[in-house]
C-alpha cells in the first residue's frame, strides 16, 4: 500500500492559522496520529503513547516556519506546539 504525499505550507504567521490547523489535523489523521491531540486511554501502553506523541510532535514541527519553530522549541507535545 502506498501513502499519498501531502504538502502543507509551513506556518510562519503570514498565512491563515485556522486553515493551517485544519490541514494539520487532516495530516495527523492520514498518519494515524490524531489521537495525540486528545486524552489517551489510561490502559494504553506507555511506550505506545510515547511513540504516538513523538510522531505527532514531529509532524507538527516539520510544518512550522523557522521563526515560529524557534518560539516553540521548548514544547515537547503536539498540543503544546
Amino acid at each position: 500500500m502506498t501513502r499519498a504525499k501531502f504538502d502543507i505550507e509551513k506556518f510562519d504567521r503570514t498565512g491563515d492559522f485556522g486553515l493551517w490547523r485544519i490541514k494539520m489535523r487532516a495530516l495527523l489523521i492520514q498518519h494515524d496520529r490524531e489521537a495525540a491531540l486528545e486524552v489517551l486511554p489510561e490502559d494504553m501502553e506507555a511506550q505506545v503513547k510515547t511513540e504516538l506523541y513523538k510522531k505527532a510532535h514531529s509532524d507538527v514541527v516539520l510544518c512550522l516556519g523557522n521563526k515560529v519553530l524557534r518560539e516553540v522549541t521548548e514544547e515537547t507535545t503536539a498540543t503544546g506546539v
